[in-house]
């Protein structure tokens, strides 16, 4: 967990009869995991920049979680989230899938990618989690597009679900190209996506994602 940097996918599997909605997705929709958010790590934000401003508690050098849940725009402690899910029967799971940056420009990039989730941090954090069923459902039905214009998104942005506020940081921060409306990614592609391609785009010039791990869950003890 230690070398987790700001903006590395983290992809959860909620213990299967922990919340309706899981059981539903992992059930009904083969999905093996059923929510996703990005990691955080305080120490790459500036001290008076917009999430460390509304955050003061935050820790630099933790490692934290930001995601939307039904309660809205949260950043969640990792190490307890992990601990959390090692009390289901069966246990959840995390998987981590880290953001590479390279070329000669790839420390710049970086900054510049963290500067740009720092800002998205600011103009959502006060979103509500997406109430629209339909907005989420044409995320998933992307085969559907060609036979029915109503299940292609047209970038409505109000409200946020949690892979929709993934793929909004991304991009705004330059890892993706803005022809693909944040609200038409869900958490499996971020599962399935193989590093260079997802959700029928390619990650820009000097980025893609590594390989699947899972994170050890932590025993309170």
């Amino acid at each position: 967990m230690g070398c987790l940097q700001s903006g590395d996918v983290l992809l959860t599997r909620d213990p299967a009869f922990g919340k309706a909605g899981a059981c539903a997705v992992q059930a009904f929709l083969c999905w093996g995991i059923n929510h996703g958010g990005l990691a955080i790590d305080p120490a790459e934000f500036r001290p008076d920049g917009p999430l460390r401003s509304k955050k003061p508690d935050l820790v630099p050098g933790k490692k934290y979680m930001l995601h939307a849940v039904l309660t809205g725009i949260k950043v969640w402690d990792l190490e307890s989230y992990l601990q959390k899910m090692a009390k289901g029967k069966p246990a959840g799971a995390i998987y981590a899938r880290h953001l590479q940056i390279s070329g000669l420009d790839g420390p710049v990039k970086r900054s510049s990618f963290v500067a740009a989730m720092d800002t998205v941090f600011g103009e959502i954090c006060e979103k509500s989690y997406e109430g629209n069923i339909s907005s989420m459902l044409t995320g998933y039905c992307d085969t559907c597009e060609q036979l029915c214009p109503c299940c292609k998104s047209h970038g409505d942005d109000n409200d946020l679900y949690c892979s929709e506020l993934m793929a909004r940081v991304y991009i705004t921060g330059g890892v993706l190209p803005r022809e693909r409306p944040a609200d038409e990614f869900s958490p499996t592609d971020f599962l399935d996506s193989d590093g260079v391609t997802i959700e029928k785009t390619s990650f820009n010039v000097g980025f893609s994602l590594g390989p699947i791990e899972a994170l050890p869950l932590l025993d309170e003890d």
